[in-house]
């Protein structure tokens, strides 16, 4: 079966449902389903060895988000099918200037999650060892000798991860639904046992936050979490990203979106990235 019939044959739904595939995404195969009025999102995929993404780790994390309110209700979870509510809202976007109230929000909302006492189940969640990992699957010829010493400087150099409470640890934007109401977060792919540094210093390298809104983030936020620890891991953070594209290139080819969100996570750390060849041919990091 393919996904569209998977979906249909679960026993969820009260009537034939509507499905509508969202082309967002670079790695899942994912759905909007309508059912007797009501709005539902579903995701079917594998597990991702390549980035460490294990769908049963993902389900329980969704579940736990779930049950705190910070992520939407899971109605199925099982062999890399994942079926949830859908919340209707706007989903923050990357480089969005942020108001105060937002950073507001997003702060509390964080606070709330890493306050979370996660289950035993739940993996570690490490951007520094996914660096490490990602280093060692791509090819040598695809970096410069300059530009892995550099990125092995940013790891050696990073604070020591301390694996304390829940974390997201994917928190790009679109991962960040505003109903009006209240932010949720959705997307547990990437989250598990981790440094709540992190999720932080996801927030301030993707909404471009001055040190002025890192500290209003802080503030907000409410925890013991220091300024210094958060800035020095916005490097991890982009480097986690930019590496990520040059695996998943590897391993799945570069598409048309794949390489313009290389380009944007290579130049955070200043470095000039151009696909050399057809899309799908690897990629050099200048």
């Amino acid at each position: 079966m393919n996904a569209e019939q998977i979906l249909r044959s679960l026993e969820l739904w009260p009537e034939s449902p509507e499905i509508r595939a969202i082309s967002e995404g670079y790695t899942n195969q994912n759905y909007r389903v309508v059912a007797a009025g009501k709005s539902y999102f579903a995701r079917v995929a594998g597990d991702l060895p390549d980035h460490g993404v294990l769908r049963s780790n993902e389900a329980v994390c969704a579940r736990q988000a779930a049950a705190e309110g910070i992520g939407p209700r899971v109605l199925y979870a099982q062999d890399g099918i994942l079926v949830t509510e859908a919340i209707e809202g706007s989903p923050l976007c990357e480089g969005q200037s942020l108001d105060s109230e937002t950073v507001t929000d997003i702060a509390r909302l964080l606070g709330r999650l890493h306050r979370v006492v996660p289950s035993e189940a739940v993996a570690i969640a490490d951007p520094i060892a996914a660096c490490r990992r990602y280093l060692a699957r791509v090819p040598n010829h695809l970096i410069v000798q300059s530009h892995g010493a550099r990125f092995r400087e940013i790891l050696d150099t990073a604070p020591d991860p301390s694996p304390t409470c829940f974390i997201h640890g994917d928190a790009f934007p679109e991962n960040f639904i505003d109903d009006g109401q209240r932010v949720w977060l959705i997307d547990w792919e990437y989250a598990g046992r981790g440094d709540p540094a992190i999720d932080l210093a996801f927030v301030a390298m993707n909404f471009e936050l001055s040190p002025d809104q890192i500290r209003d983030l802080l503030d907000a936020y409410g925890g013991d979490v220091s300024t210094s620890r958060v800035l020095s891991l916005i490097s991890v953070a982009g480097l986690r990203d930019a590496l990520w594209c040059l695996v998943e290139g590897e391993v799945r080819g570069l598409s048309d979106p794949l390489v313009e969100y290389a380009e944007r996570c290579f130049r955070r750390l200043g470095i000039d990235y151009r696909p050399e060849g057809e899309s799908g041919i690897p990629s050099r990091v200048r």
